[in-house]
Parts: C-alpha cells; structure tokens; sequence
C-alpha cells in the first residue's frame, strides 16, 4: 500500500484493519481515476468513506457491554 499523502491521514489509515486499508485504496483510486480528482482529494474522500463506513457499522444504540459472567 502508497501510504497517503498526508501525513496525519497516513497515521490514521496505519491504525485500521487490513479491510479498511483496502476499502480506502479503492475507494481513492476510484475517486483519482475514474472520477478525475487530484490523488490528495481523492485520499480525504475516501477517508470519509471509510470512516462513514465504520460509523454505520455501530448499532444504532452504541455499543452495550456487560461483565463476564452477567446474565
């Protein structure tokens, strides 16, 4: 993987899984390439894709913990 341009987005996109990493390079060469944008507008698109996608991936209620051994 070409880490991104930005630095701070480059840090960011280091932290994600493996499946994210890829859904933002796909999604930043769809941008650059089939859509015409400059590599770093396509980069800060594609982070918001991602992280849009991670946003829909919590139930709606949030995340609900409970102690080991509770019923």
């Amino acid at each position: 993987m070409t880490p991104p341009l930005n630095p701070a987005l480059a840090r960011a996109v280091a932290q994600w899984s493996a499946e994210e990493r890829e859904r933002f390079e796909e999604r930043a060469a769809i941008r650059e390439y089939d859509g015409g944008m400059g590599r770093a507008d396509a980069e800060e698109r594609a982070v918001l894709d991602v992280t849009e996608a991670r946003r829909k991936a919590i139930p709606q209620g949030g995340i609900t913990w409970k102690p080991r051994g509770a019923g």
